[in-house]
């Protein structure tokens, strides 16, 4: 028996636009499925893991090697905005916490772009507790009444140290960096107005 040409298909869209129809489809399936992905992915990250350093393995006295600790140092005195006369003395305070490099006093002045080593050596500070460094002051021929620095308190590991010692320093001597020496790092500031 001979089953006629239009029964034999099934009905829908001619045999020549059925690929179209597809392509369609998986494309439309394929969009969504990536919209749905990416706002799902967006949301449900998981936070960053946080870096647990491996257990130290140093002699006792000995400095750890690799990234130095989170030292926290803050700056209590002078004070933002503190006026202080130029060519004087003056004492730098704060507290610390963890701390394992020297802490130096650098004197940033904005407008010529210099950071100076403004302070007379490397102090023997407590790593947890109060400490008192005595700066050098701002220097006489830096600048004129009103102008602002920032003062800040620099921690230095080895490779810095080894730059800043032996520097000739006092008698209005201030040693200037353009950038700060390698291993030398902010770890506070406050800023500081000429008198």
């Amino acid at each position: 028996m001979t089953v006629p040409k239009h029964a034999a298909e099934p009905p829908g869209w001619p045999p020549d636009r059925r690929p179209l129809a597809a392509l369609g489809v998986a494309t439309v399936l394929g969009v969504v499925s990536l919209l749905w992905v990416i706002s799902t992915g967006a949301r449900e990250e998981p936070p960053p893991a946080a870096f647990v350093p491996p257990p130290s393995r140093t002699a006792p006295g000995e400095r750890p090697s690799g990234p130095p600790p989170a030292a926290k140092v803050v700056l209590t005195a002078p004070g933002t905005g503190e006026r202080l006369r130029d060519d004087r003395d003056f004492t730098v305070r704060g507290t610390a916490a963890g701390l394992l490099d020297d802490l130096r006093i650098f004197i940033h002045a904005e407008d010529r772009d210099l950071h100076y080593l403004a302070d007379y050596r490397a102090e023997e500070i407590p790593s947890n507790g109060p400490w008192t460094i005595r700066s050098t002051g701002i220097g006489e021929d830096w600048g004129g009444d009103g102008d602002t620095y920032l003062l800040q308190a620099v921690l230095a590991d080895r490779t810095c140290r080894r730059t800043l010692n032996g520097l000739d320093l006092g008698n209005d001597h201030y040693p200037a960096f353009r950038t700060l020496p390698p291993g030398c790092r902010i770890t506070a500031q406050t800023r500081i107005v000429e008198d």
